[in-house]
């Protein structure tokens, strides 16, 4: 038993004795380990990039120093990038160190040749009451920096009690987002008609070359550039400025060269004097801003139809 006793103890002293150890050997570890990120310093806070230069570029003249590990800029990766307001955007850069301390900085990114969002309308936004889930399929959006990116198009009531189900004009609001977090916001009006048989067979369709046009800050602009054709039931006519308007709506003789037009899917069947056409624009080209163009069209038997362009000044 006397023997037992001693094993017992001598178990429990090399027990007591591993643990100091194990103690000593943590608590140092614990004392001496590194729980400071790298320093990171910036040459130029702000600075002009193209949308097409590398990670490389944008983080050109940004070090980091790690004071165990000293130089640690080859750790240096781009975490975000925001763009802001002003058009100006944020990058925001993370470095490691060896033992996975992290430190985080940001610069500001002027991108020259960045563009915002850009929408287009591939027809008139107009169509029978109670198609409301027709809207988006002619409507895309396009960014410099994702390309395509009409998954992401919005579209929202302007007016959420509004009742939108009828015949009418409606106001409504299309939006989009970037990868960057650049949001493009479009006002558009689409109209709901219930069309008679009458109406179908003589009112007017105005067609455009482009239904939302993006120009320049003071750039000149004419909206008749952008007169296209008319249907008129089965009829589709070209607008040509060589037709008098004695001779608009006139179905042109077999052989003749037919104006062209933007309506792939219509076959021209005559022409269309310019003067059928009147419209009704405030675009400001001196001033950015989204602005609309009326058009009007009256045929001969007095049927009126209208369309709208949307021309953002930017």
């Amino acid at each position: 038993k006397r023997q037992m006793k001693k094993v017992d103890r001598l178990i429990i002293a090399v027990f007591i004795v591993t643990c100091v150890i194990f103690g000593i050997y943590t608590g140092s570890s614990y004392m001496s380990r590194d729980t400071e990120g790298p320093v990171i310093t910036i040459k130029k806070e702000t600075i002009e990039a193209s949308i097409e230069d590398s990670d490389k570029t944008l983080l050109k003249g940004i070090k980091a120093e790690d004071k165990k590990d000293g130089d640690v800029s080859d750790s240096l990766i781009i975490e975000s990038m925001q763009m802001g307001e002003d058009g100006a955007c944020t990058v925001v850069c993370a470095a490691f160190d060896r033992s996975n301390n992290v430190s985080k900085a940001s610069r500001t990114v002027k991108f020259t040749d960045y563009r915002p969002i850009h929408f287009d309308i591939t027809q008139p936004l107009r169509f029978p009451a109670g198609s409301s889930n027709q809207i988006l399929k002619y409507i895309t959006a396009s960014d410099c920096i994702d390309g395509d990116i009409t998954n992401r198009v919005k579209l929202t009531q302007k007016d959420e009690e509004a009742d939108y189900t009828g015949a009418g004009i409606f106001d409504y609001q299309i939006e989009a987002v970037n990868s960057l977090g650049d949001r493009a916001v479009l006002p558009v009006s689409v109209e709901y008609y219930t069309d008679s048989y009458e109406e179908r067979l003589f009112h007017p369709n105005l067609y455009l070359k482009k239904y939302l046009v993006y120009i320049s800050e003071g750039s000149t602009f004419d909206p008749k550039n952008y007169l296209d054709s008319v249907g008129i039931g089965n009829n589709l006519y070209a607008f040509d400025e060589n037709i008098t308007s004695e001779e608009s709506e006139s179905v042109l003789p077999e052989g003749s060269e037919l104006p062209t037009t933007t309506q792939t899917d219509k076959q021209v069947t005559g022409a269309i004097s310019y003067d059928a056409v009147s419209y009704q624009s405030n675009v400001k080209t001196d001033k950015a801003g989204t602005y609309t163009v009326e058009y009007s069209c009256t045929t001969k038997k007095g049927y009126t139809g209208t369309t709208q362009m949307i021309v953002v000044v930017e």
